[in-house]
């Protein structure tokens, strides 16, 4: 066979092999996209650490776009992309049980307390955020009265009058200085711009300045007072004025 003619079969060859070769490719390339498009679908969401946020609030914010039917999708999403929590997340960690169950655990942000609004309690965060609204009363989480509201909308800022709202700001700026003393108060209530804190038949007055340096007295002197109800003034201490009063069998009524 002349030189040429075998040139010529040997590129049909090469050609050929090249052309089944890239079918091969295209074949694989569809079969793992079949696959990632029907083995990867979510059809359970399991969730874990909601105490507010309702089951489908979360599943909503985990197929929030037209890919995230997708498990493989959902997960690279949520671990290397920026999607954005919801307001009341404080984290919120997403794995995959299997290709087509999603397991979801998140934490909430902290509840700093809650009023009462007709009949509705309403849950706030330690940054007046509205948390949640409903007719549950929940444990350990302080009433909070003597505040003004408007209208009242959630994941908003909570909307106090203005004659309110110094005595609120303290309030929040509380919040944070009662957990890391781990005092749970009944109620506070907020009387002008001063806080009045009640444990069972005790009142705590601490003013409204130099709060974190008050609550941190609160607690030797609960336990010192053990069941002798009365009211325990704290709205003059600071580190000048080392004078604490305690009047025993009076507790101020604030007109709440």
């Amino acid at each position: 066979m002349p030189d040429g003619m075998i040139q010529k079969e040997r590129k049909k060859r090469i050609i050929k092999q090249a052309a089944m070769k890239a079918i091969l490719v295209i074949i694989l390339v569809c079969i793992a996209m079949i696959t990632f498009l029907l083995l990867f679908q979510v059809r359970k969401i399991e969730v874990s650490g909601n105490q507010y946020l309702s089951r489908q609030e979360i599943a909503d914010w985990v197929q929030d776009d037209n890919w995230s039917s997708n498990s493989l999708y959902v997960m690279i999403r949520n671990h290397l992309m920026n999607h954005e929590l919801l307001p009341a997340m404080e984290e919120a960690n997403v794995t995959m049980k299997n290709p087509w169950t999603v397991k979801v655990t998140i934490k909430e942000k902290r509840v700093a307390g809650y009023i009462v609004s007709g009949d509705e309690c309403i849950y706030f965060d330690k940054d007046g955020i509205v948390l949640a609204k409903t007719k549950e009363l929940w444990d350990g989480i302080p009433c909070i009265e003597g505040l003004e509201v408007k209208k009242v909308q959630l994941y908003k800022a909570l909307p106090v009058s203005k004659a309110n709202k110094k005595a609120f700001g303290n309030l929040l700026d509380m919040t944070m200085t009662l957990k890391k003393c781990d005092l749970a108060p009944d109620k506070i209530v907020c009387s002008g711009s001063d806080l009045y804190l009640f444990f069972g038949n005790k009142c705590v007055n601490v003013g409204h300045t130099n709060l974190e340096e008050r609550i941190m007295q609160i607690s030797p002197i609960l336990e010192k007072l053990g069941d002798q109800g009365g009211t325990l003034y704290l709205e003059n201490f600071n580190t000048d004025n080392i004078t604490i009063t305690f009047e025993k069998d009076v507790i101020p009524d604030l007109g709440t």
